[in-house]
């Protein structure tokens, strides 16, 4: 966390009040906190090459004073371009009117990236991305793992039920391949029956996983991605591939597990792609 981020907000909370006028503090961290509206969070911290799908980057200065005021389930009002807290020490504003709006929705390629699709497969199996999940990798996760590359046998209510929710932290391992492999069939545009009766059962079990998963999910469902993934849609978008490799390891080191679990999202997306006609 440095004080040389820039004030950015995602495209998929903008404007503030696009999810309503009225939230409360959901959960405080030590760099971060989220504002929870209805099902969706708003994360509000200060990275300065990381933006979450639901983020909004601000000063380190101004998020310390944000969270040294608030607490849990103090209400925030979203006004006129303006984040309002209600907090023990009196209102704390952010001013969002002049932020970087940053887009980060992605929208299917016009072609088949092949020739980057294997490279980054090849990348992902170099570094042994199966290996590194927060998840055993067991005979179940084999099965379900074997559905979503080759669509033999799929079954989309027990593939989401088993995974959602699956692992620790915030972000359990199987959410978070999930959210991978739906990027990579969204970017390719195929598989579209599978897609669908899968982002069905995603929405329909929201209750078997955490509520900043929650919110996870259901960006990744309406093609919104963090701004690292983002970096890697945009290079397929370009058919520029000579930096894979660095996206791959950026993406990678996102949390605990949660990069290398997207990322074995991403290669199950891949496999799936290479095998629909």
């Amino acid at each position: 966390m440095t004080d040389s981020c820039v004030d950015q907000i995602s495209s998929y909370i903008y404007p503030v009040d696009k999810f309503g006028q009225i939230g409360r503090v959901h959960s405080i961290f030590a760099h971060s906190l989220n504002i929870q509206v209805g099902l969706r969070l708003i994360n509000i911290s200060c990275f300065d090459n990381y933006l979450s799908c639901f983020g909004i980057n601000i000063s380190e200065k101004n998020l310390k004073s944000v969270i040294q005021s608030v607490t849990e389930n103090n209400i925030v009002k979203f006004l006129d371009n303006n984040i309002v807290f209600y907090t023990q020490d009196g209102i704390k504003r952010i001013d969002v009117k002049n932020f970087n709006i940053v887009e980060l929705k992605i929208k299917p390629l016009n072609y088949f990236p092949e020739k980057g699709l294997k490279k980054t497969l090849e990348v992902l199996n170099n570094c042994k991305v199966d290996q590194r999940i927060g998840i055993p990798n067991n005979t179940l996760l084999k099965k379900f793992s074997d559905e979503m590359i080759t669509f033999k046998n799929f079954n989309a209510e027990q593939i989401v039920t088993w995974l959602l929710g699956r692992g620790k932290g915030l972000t359990p391992s199987g959410d978070d391949i999930l959210c991978g492999y739906i990027f990579v069939l969204l970017l390719v545009d195929k598989a579209n029956t599978y897609l669908s009766s899968l982002v069905k059962q995603i929405r329909n079990n929201l209750k078997l996983t955490t509520d900043v998963s929650k919110a996870y999910l259901i960006c990744a469902t309406q093609g919104y991605v963090n701004s690292k993934v983002y970096q890697l849609y945009k290079s397929f978008k370009n058919h520029n591939f000579k930096d894979i490799d660095s996206e791959l390891n950026s993406i990678l080191e996102i949390g605990h597990t949660s990069g290398k679990d997207l990322s074995y999202g991403i290669k199950l997306g891949i496999l799936a792609s290479l095998n629909t006609p």
